[in-house]
């Protein structure tokens, strides 16, 4: 018997994983997996993980955000999936970016 378990209270990210899904999945150090083949956009997703783990502390105020690079690696996903999460951080306020020196956590 397969069981499913919400992975997450974000709205975008209120899909369910079955455990064998979940056991399948790589670990990203406590991070919920990008679900490839959910209604949710992939970039939504993204934005929706990076905007939890600001909500908890985990990457504190004025902390960098990890690299583009890092990100697709990651998620296993495209620099422009990355650029639109990141922008949708931006436009709420949650980041700023500086040019030259990469994306940050807003403060406050």
């Amino acid at each position: 018997m397969i069981l499913a378990e919400p992975v997450s209270t974000c709205p975008y990210l209120s899909v369910l994983v079955s455990a064998r899904s979940r056991a399948d999945a790589p670990a990203y150090a406590g991070q919920v997996p990008i679900k490839h083949d959910s209604a949710v956009p992939v970039y939504r997703q993204l934005a929706a993980i990076l905007r939890e783990e600001i909500a908890s502390g985990t990457l504190a105020p004025d902390s960098p955000l990890p690299s583009e690079s890092r990100l697709m690696q990651e998620h296993g996903i495209s620099r422009d999936t990355v650029r639109k999460a990141i922008e949708i951080l931006r436009e709420e306020g949650l980041v700023v970016t500086v040019k030259g020196k990469g994306t940050y956590v807003a403060e406050g």
